[in-house]
């Protein structure tokens, strides 16, 4: 009797420090021979980034991946409106959630956290409760949403070493998810010709996370031309994110 595959459902929210590993552990998972069910939250572009990271043709099933979306939405602590806009997410996110658990009876769920996570595990737990929920949290701090999700967890898998992992036995240290890409060796020499860079000149990378940083671009770009003079040998690259691009690169 030919035995089925685990169905795994994985769930990440759209930034790249939650979704690149959930793309990565995914990835080994399919190779490994798991059914995946990869969700994220509808309406962003990371849903094709998951489709060209994971090389498949479509958004529907193909071998063993599917891709979902929910409309869960970011909580706001401080903007009345956006609360709420929230709890309307959250509530249509749920109902999202319970069709797509009857549909494909995952065995398991695997998060990477964040906001888009919380409607999906929190359903999980409530429809299956004895069915193990695995979290990954990236940072060294947990954050508000992943502390949350720690409570539905059967395990939790740590990218850094904490001390709460002496005395708790949910908790693993196992390192966090490296892309494949990042083990391949790069030319230096191709580098510098690719940016027109100097080898003795200093370089420094700005970065402020997947998207951005709105507040981090401003600054930086201030202080390069207040201090011009003292930065006239410094070879910058700058990654701003998508929504900044045009406007930071005008600055320069």
């Amino acid at each position: 009797m030919e035995t089925k595959p685990i169905k795994i459902l994985v769930v990440s929210s759209p930034t790249g420090g939650h979704l690149y590993p959930a793309i990565e552990v995914s990835r080994q998972l399919l190779k490994s021979g798991y059914e995946i069910i990869f969700v994220t939250q509808k309406g962003t572009q990371f849903v094709e980034i998951i489709s060209h990271e994971l090389k498949i043709k479509n958004y529907e099933l193909h071998n063993e991946l599917i891709i979902e979306t929910i409309p869960a939405g970011k909580f706001s602590r401080t903007n009345p409106i956006k609360t709420l806009t929230f709890l309307i997410s959250m509530i249509s996110s749920i109902i999202t959630t319970i069709k797509l658990l009857i549909i494909y009876r995952p065995d398991l769920v695997f998060s990477t956290g964040g906001y888009t996570s919380v409607p999906v595990i929190f359903t999980f737990k409530l429809f299956f409760p004895l069915k193990p929920i695995i979290l990954q949290e990236q940072n060294y701090v947990f954050g508000l949403t992943n502390k949350f999700l720690s409570i539905f967890a059967t395990k939790v898998c740590c990218g850094f070493p904490m001390d709460k992992l002496i005395d708790n036995k949910k908790y693993f240290f196992t390192g966090n998810p490296v892309r494949e890409k990042f083990k391949t060796k790069i030319d230096k020499e191709q580098i510098y010709k690719k940016y027109g860079f100097e080898k003795d000149k200093l370089t420094i990378l700005i970065f402020g996370g997947s998207q951005g940083a709105k507040s981090l671009n401003n600054v930086v770009v201030n202080m390069l031309k207040v201090e011009s003079e003292k930065f006239k040998d410094v070879q910058v690259i700058h990654i701003t994110g998508n929504g900044d691009f045009e406007r930071i690169k005008n600055e320069y």
